[in-house]
């Protein structure tokens, strides 16, 4: 896992369904940030949980940190790698968890 801070840029839309294996309902949606390094770069991650897409509440503009976890796949002889959002934090409290709950050790 790692984590990169910046300003929100692209909010995708929410894609859902219904899992075929499951029957369940899920939900996905993509966030790009620009970094604010002095040559800024864009990243892009999906927040790939159904309540967490519900609740997680971002608008374009914020400064926001992403906790992310690479996952690579091969498709058609070519490889390409996801980032999945674990966690988004601003001012170091989550975006994912309901009230404002410390996410650093040295604020619990």
């Amino acid at each position: 896992m790692f984590t990169e801070t910046g300003k929100v840029v692209y909010l995708g839309a929410v894609r859902s369904g219904i899992s075929s294996r499951t029957g369940n309902e899920w939900k996905m949606q993509d966030v790009v940030i620009e970094t604010q390094d002095r040559f800024p770069r864009r990243i892009i991650g999906t927040i790939r949980n159904k309540e967490h897409v519900e609740t997680v509440n971002l608008s374009l503009g914020e400064i926001i940190t992403l906790h992310l976890e690479p996952d690579a796949h091969e498709y058609g002889g070519n490889w390409f790698t996801d980032m999945t959002i674990l966690d988004i934090t601003q001012n170091g409290y989550s975006r994912f968890v309901k009230g404002i709950i410390p996410t650093t050790p040295t604020q619990l």
